[in-house]
């Protein structure tokens, strides 16, 4: 009902991920927040198959007990109970199929999984002697040579199983429409449940054994990958190398017109670098098979007065470390950074951070801390509540204090009192995993930094900012705890802070030590008088060392 009503409306609201997966639906698009679409094509064109999945969904079409009887017992039960002319052949024919498929998945699955551990004995005889971008496609390399002859037959069977359970099922389905009892009603829907699961594997499975042309050729488009930490059971995964390639090459050519909308479109003082990131210098080209696009640039003026928000860069902050010492001693700087802070301004704090593990840490060590002083504490992935239940809670206690990873970078609005101070913990590079080194194979380290990799890192800085001036009332300042900024390697994030509408409106930055940092911030937002009234005029150089002293 809501598609037939979407088709007769003049206007759709819908997300991005379902206007890509669906480019037949629309010809005429505005995308806001269009930073987005680079990460959501790759989403849109990316295949995981979790073999646990693969092996549960087989054991549950077939096992189960009383009430919970599995779907294709139940069908059999069903078959024995019709009279014979109630009955199809066909409906017989594929209830043994689906039963026969099923087994064959589980079969199949355990065989894959079988074959992708033999590969992960190969892969780490090989990885010592490789680079990371020669390591990022071991895989594609062991099925082309040959030495995963044994993987590729296993996946054909599985995939082979697949098409006979999912083929089964629906034809089993179609039949049972012709049966008039309530149980058969049911039994339908439990049939349909597994499709959305099946249907995503088969596709996935198509591309990985037979590449874009279905001629076997492991396309160099897509990067084979399989993940063996934290599971029983492999996951293997697909993902669309570049995706640009296929918004400017495929996508955005199928649309009349699209205007693509967001604060951070305008990247290192143009849009040259948010156009090579979607794509659009590709659409713009002259092609063999088609004329380049026309695409057109405009930017407003900024909204806001850049007197309102203080950034600040203590240049004093120790270098961040993701192991060892360095680890510890950039952590406890951050934790204490918090604690100072959101004690003197009585919370309206919003941390950002960039890596889960971390971020878990910091809460587990500041949360007796915050409850000691009364002040409501919630970080993303604590226990008992989920993402947008600390969202509204934070959004509703003026007085509390929100640590969040990326999701929290974009999108989410606390305007007024709620957020007052965003905390920066570190630039927001991403990871460097065999994905990237995927990327910077096929595009050339300085291609893919200039096109990918900053242009990214640059837009989620600028949207961490933007955390802070959601209205024209608001007030307040941003710390940025990774030193790196000062650096000229890393000298671009600090050219997108915003400035004003006049070009002599420029940022309000300072760089000092920690202790000049604080101060500068209390007397911006005028807190000194109320932080010498409750007796919180020490320094931070004297506070420091406290969440560790009292952590747990």
């Amino acid at each position: 009902e809501r598609g037939l009503r979407a088709e007769r409306s003049h206007l759709v609201v819908t997300n991005h991920a379902f206007v890509l997966s669906r480019p037949e639906y629309f010809s005429h698009l505005l995308f806001d927040e269009c930073d987005h679409l680079h990460e959501v094509a790759l989403s849109v064109r990316s295949f995981e198959i979790e073999l646990d999945e693969v092996t549960a969904l087989a054991q549950t079409l077939q096992t189960g007990r009383g009430r919970d009887r599995a779907p294709l017992e139940r069908l059999h039960r069903l078959l024995k109970r019709l009279a014979e002319g109630d009955k199809s052949d066909a409906l017989q024919e594929q209830s043994r199929l689906a039963l026969d498929g099923a087994r064959k998945l589980d079969a199949s699955g355990f065989e894959v999984a079988r074959e992708l551990r033999s590969f992960r004995a190969w892969r780490d005889e090989q990885a010592a002697d490789r680079t990371p971008e020669e390591r990022a496609f071991l895989l594609h390399e062991y099925l082309e040579t040959g030495r995963g002859d044994g993987l590729v037959t296993a996946l054909h069977a599985l995939s082979r199983a697949v098409d006979q359970l999912d083929s089964s099922l629906r034809w089993a389905i179609e039949e049972l429409g012709e049966v008039p009892l309530r149980d058969a009603r049911r039994l339908r829907w439990s049939l349909r449940r597994p499709l959305e699961h099946l249907g995503h594997w088969r596709e996935g499975l198509e591309l990985w054994l037979g590449g874009e042309s279905g001629e076997g050729d492991f396309s160099d488009h897509f990067h084979d990958h399989v993940v063996f930490e934290n599971r029983r059971q492999p996951m293997l995964v697909l993902k669309w190398i570049l995706p640009q390639q296929w918004l400017g090459s495929v996508y955005f050519p199928s649309l009349r017109n699209a205007a693509l909308v967001s604060a951070t479109a305008r990247l290192r003082g143009g849009f040259r670098s948010m156009q090579g990131y979607l794509g659009l210098d590709i659409l713009a080209e002259d092609t063999i098979d088609r004329a380049g696009r026309e695409v057109k640039e405009f930017a407003a003026p900024p909204t806001f007065d850049p007197k309102q928000a203080l950034i600040c860069v203590p240049e004093d902050a120790p270098p961040y470390g993701w192991r060892g010492s360095a680890a510890d001693t950039w952590t406890q700087y951050v934790q204490d950074t918090l604690l100072y802070l959101a004690e003197r301004t009585e919370g309206r704090v919003l941390g950002l951070f960039t890596n889960r593990v971390v971020l878990q840490r910091v809460g587990e060590r500041l949360a007796p801390l915050f409850r000691a002083k009364g002040l409501p504490f919630y970080w993303q992935g604590m226990p008992g509540l989920t993402k947008e239940e600390i969202m509204r809670r934070f959004r509703n206690q003026t007085e509390s204090v929100l640590l969040g990873l990326d999701t929290f970078w974009y999108g989410v609005d606390f305007p007024g009192e709620t957020c007052e101070y965003v905390v920066m913990t570190k630039l927001p590079y991403g990871a460097l995993d065999d994905y990237v080194y995927a990327q910077k194979a096929r595009m050339g380290a300085g291609p893919h930094r200039n096109q990918i990799y900053l242009p990214k890192s640059l837009a989620m800085f600028r949207q961490g900012c933007g955390r802070l001036l959601r209205s024209e009332r608001d007030r307040g300042a941003v710390l940025i705890l990774d030193r790196r900024a000062l650096e000229k390697r890393h000298a671009d994030f600090l050219k997108e802070l915003p400035g004003g509408a006049e070009e002599w409106q420029t940022p309000q930055l300072m760089v000092a030590d920690t202790d000049a940092c604080f101060e500068r911030i209390f007397e911006h937002m005028d807190l000194e008088a109320s932080i010498a009234q409750r007796g919180l005029a020490q320094s931070f150089s004297a506070c420091r060392g406290y969440a560790e002293h009292h952590d747990g």
